[in-house]
């Protein structure tokens, strides 16, 4: 008896120094990576709707046009990249005022160091974890496209959205150059446990005698609703 009581507590001693020790040797940055992980939260059957709107500006006829829509991106299957990686496929549809209308699919695939996006043959590394302040890399790396610099700002900063709802918010800058002529900046803010709330794309052309926008468009996307 005595024996096997000995035998407990020496098990129950190496159990705890090894649960202490993998504690310890755990890595700090891959418990910030794992809560950064919240700024895209991607599952079989979450969606997110936006309310688009969009202007386009023609030099040539010197007018411009207003858009206003909606669109909800739905994830409905899943397979596995070439990789093995699993990716995520998501059906756009947009509203036609009397109903939903299929319009495109698209893909995502996320990872303990980044969300790819596959749009139109065109993948996009919109995200890199761990998320910090002014980091940046080129959201194009993993395509033929020109080489486009992203970079974190204001990490974590509060923002409301849906009127009531207050999050954490990262801002991703994809694009930014302007001049007396012209402007081009494209900004994706992203919350915490939601994904994308917010995508603004601007690409502005001006005379250079009056200021008045020449030709271009601005399209804004704003987070109507989610399901999870």
């Amino acid at each position: 008896m005595k024996y096997r009581l000995s035998a407990i507590m020496l098990l129950l001693i190496v159990s705890f120094a090894f649960i202490m020790q993998s504690c310890k040797d755990e890595d700090p940055q891959t418990l910030v990576v794992n809560l950064d992980l919240e700024y895209f939260p991607i599952e079989m059957g979450y969606s997110w709707t936006y309310q688009v709107d969009s202007t386009f500006y023609d030099g040539f006829t010197q007018t411009s046009r207003e858009f206003a829509f909606k669109v909800r991106n739905t994830v409905f299957d899943t397979s596995y990249d070439l990789s093995g990686r699993r990716s995520y496929i998501l059906l756009r549809e947009r509203d036609t005022g009397s109903g939903w209308m299929a319009d495109r699919q698209f893909s995502i695939v996320k990872t303990s160091r980044q969300v790819e996006v596959i749009d139109q043959d065109i993948r996009t590394m919109k995200l890199v974890f761990p998320v910090r302040d002014y980091q940046r890399w080129d959201g194009n790396f993993m395509s033929t496209q020109p080489q486009e610099k992203f970079k974190y700002q204001n990490i974590d900063e509060e923002k409301i959205i849906l009127d009531t709802t207050t999050v954490k918010t990262a801002l991703v800058l994809e694009k930014e150059y302007f001049n007396f002529i012209e402007t081009f900046r494209r900004t994706s803010t992203y919350a915490r446990e939601i994904g994308l709330v917010r995508y603004n794309d601007i690409n502005i052309e001006k005379k250079s005698s009056s200021g008045q926008f020449e030709q271009g468009s601005v399209v804004l996307y704003t987070l109507l609703e989610y399901t999870q």
